[in-house]
């Protein structure tokens, strides 16, 4: 379980489960957030507005969220950790396309990474598809005989 408050967003957030994952999002109380993961379970609460509806002093000492950047390889595993099959080269090609935002990308040296949570954004958006299967070749069935 970890709590953040960020300060620029003023929400209040208590994770549950910290393993990251798709997550579907509701609001049944206004003004706080319930998010569950792929089997119902709730995985974090989120408190909108949360400098006028907690009381003072309680967000004082909570820590800033953090996001962790991901290489574009270490992206791909993730994303294969998590049942898409992905590769560095894709992602590269996605971010040149402008498919993927450059608010979740930074580059470090010659390395590009992406945020954890600009990927799993990513991953959400993309349309289920694959490469078409191509139709099998009809094979001759006639046997070329050699003449001896």
């Amino acid at each position: 379980m970890k709590a953040t408050y960020s300060r620029d967003a003023d929400t209040f957030r208590i994770a549950l489960d910290l393993r990251p994952g798709p997550l579907t999002t509701e609001e049944n109380i206004p003004g706080i957030l319930v998010d569950r993961n792929r089997a119902g379970q709730v995985v974090s609460f989120t408190v909108l507005s949360a400098s006028v509806t907690l009381p003072k002093g309680v967000l004082d000492e909570v820590p800033e969220p953090e996001d962790k950047w991901l290489s574009l390889v270490e992206a791909a595993a993730y994303a294969s950790a998590e049942g898409e099959e992905l590769a560095a080269a894709t992602l590269r090609v996605q971010i040149h396309q402008g498919r993927i935002p450059a608010g979740v990308l930074r580059k470090v040296g010659r390395a590009t990474q992406i945020s954890r949570t600009g990927l799993v954004n990513y991953l959400e958006s993309r349309a289920p598809s694959g490469r078409r299967t191509k139709p099998a070749r009809k094979r001759d069935s006639r046997r070329i005989s050699s003449a001896a």
